[in-house]
């Protein structure tokens, strides 16, 4: 099995968990598991071009300079990967701030589409 293959089964653990995690209104950890499923998306597409980020924030900035501003992905995409990062970050080390259904649900559904597309990216290469 590839890196990347290893990854993408990682993104879909993770996604189904984060899935769970709604249904249980869970939310705070549903999208710290939505984030890394994302994660291991991008990680997955990175090792596709030998690119090995060290950092959550290195992973973000080289998605976005190899992939979303040479057009391979849509901007949203990599949006969308920051948005998620930003999140968890938020919400996994405030004591105040909450996050409700409807943005957990967000941060879900753009997971989902990201890992889709990451998936089908990996399977054409």
């Amino acid at each position: 099995m590839s890196t990347a293959e290893a990854h993408m089964e990682k993104a879909s653990r993770r996604l189904s968990v984060a899935e769970r995690l709604l249904q249980d209104g869970e939310y705070e950890d549903s999208i710290s598991r939505a984030y890394y499923a994302m994660y291991h998306a991008a990680k997955a597409a990175l090792a596709t071009i030998d690119v090995f980020p060290r950092t959550h924030e290195g992973l973000v900035s080289e998605f976005g300079k190899r992939f979303v501003l040479t057009g391979t992905f849509p901007k949203e995409l990599g949006r969308a990967l920051a948005e998620a990062k930003a999140a968890r970050e938020t919400y996994e080390y405030s004591v105040t701030a909450e996050i409700d259904e409807a943005e957990a649900r967000t941060i879900l559904e753009d997971a989902t589409e990201f890992v889709a597309a990451i998936d089908r990216f990996i399977k054409e290469e």
